[in-house]
């Protein structure tokens, strides 16, 4: 998977790249605030208004305070086609998966809250 910031079309010269598990952490973020993106977004390339973007990283927000304050898997919970996978790596190693998901979400969130601001749309390019 991947994000590019744009315009009517994504620039891939500033594209981040993230592993498809890992982005199933957010993915259903995405899909809240833009239901269109659930169809095929996954498989294909989906351009965001920035407007629907900063509405993403808000729900980003809630996922990372629900995951810092949890103590156990059994405090969390996730959507999307994906919500087995992520609990099962959150089964395995609780602590370890939860400090390299916070990580994660928070650098995404702040390299693409700049995006946002700076640029018209934000583009998730699926698998």
């Amino acid at each position: 998977m991947a994000l590019a910031p744009g315009g009517q079309n994504a620039d891939l010269s500033k594209a981040i790249h993230v592993a498809e598990d890992a982005f199933f952490l957010m993915e259903f973020c995405i899909v809240r605030r833009m239901p269109s993106y659930k169809n095929y977004g996954h498989w294909g390339l989906t351009r965001v208004p920035s407007s629907v973007w900063e509405d993403v990283l808000i729900a980003v927000g809630e996922l990372e305070e629900r995951l810092a304050g949890a103590r156990g898997p059994a405090d969390i919970s996730f959507e999307g086609m994906n919500a087995s996978t992520l609990l099962a790596a959150f089964n395995a190693n609780f602590q370890l998966t939860r400090t390299a998901a916070l990580g994660l979400l928070r650098e995404i969130s702040q390299l693409t809250g700049c995006w946002a601001r700076d640029h018209e749309a934000v583009f998730v390019l699926g698998i």
